[in-house]
């Protein structure tokens, strides 16, 4: 009897452990109090020139199209500034013009006179920026001599007024009733401003 008697306590005795491995009750889980340090975000993100990596992910990334800022970014204009601007871009256009003179000297009778030598002023004036209100002027001394047929023409200049200030050609003056003042823009080559010549009484 007594080798049996061993046999089955040693039987309950594993069946014992089964039941208490498999059917043990399960542990309790215990969370812990966050801590500052744990509690912070762990995700950091590196900044570089056009590049975002994120440290949790390497693989996540963005590289945005590199942007180019102007030197000197202009702000918006105001509307004193407008204003401004608006009248330096007229006073320019108006006394800072481009010459555009056509013109033919004629005798009394309306022939046409050629070499004849004529000097002229150009009077301009401009401003340099929208900020400057003092104009800087200028006169342009030039002369310029007549064709066979009497024309010639004045351009390549800017200004706002041309003055006729003398002829040159012997036996020759100018008109008493010629006109000596006229704007940039005068004439045309179908249509030149005559300047009259009268020979000169001995």
């Amino acid at each position: 009897m007594r080798p049996r008697f061993l046999i089955i306590t040693l039987v309950l005795a594993l069946a014992a452990l089964v039941l208490i491995f498999f059917f043990r009750p399960a542990k309790r889980a215990t969370i812990s109090e966050p801590t500052q340090e744990t509690a912070q975000t762990t995700i950091k993100a590196t900044t570089i020139p056009n590049r975002v990596v994120n440290d949790a992910n390497p693989s996540i990334s963005s590289n945005p199209l590199p942007i180019t800022a102007p030197a000197n970014p202009k702000p918006p204009m105001n509307g004193a500034d407008e204003k401004r601007t608006k009248a330096f871009t007229k006073y320019n256009d108006r006394y800072n013009a481009p010459v555009e003179f056509y013109g033919v000297v004629v005798d009394m009778e309306s022939n046409p006179v050629p070499d004849v030598k004529i000097d002229f002023s150009i009077y301009s004036a401009f401003l340099s920026s929208p900020e400057i209100i003092v104009a800087s002027n200028n006169i342009v001394r030039l002369e310029k001599q007549t064709e066979s047929d009497g024309r010639f023409q004045i351009i390549g200049e800017r200004g706002y007024g041309i003055d006729l200030d003398s002829i040159q050609k012997d036996g020759y003056e100018l008109s008493p009733d010629t006109r000596h003042s006229y704007e940039s823009v005068a004439g045309s080559f179908l249509n030149p401003v005559a300047i009259k010549v009268r020979k000169i009484q001995k």
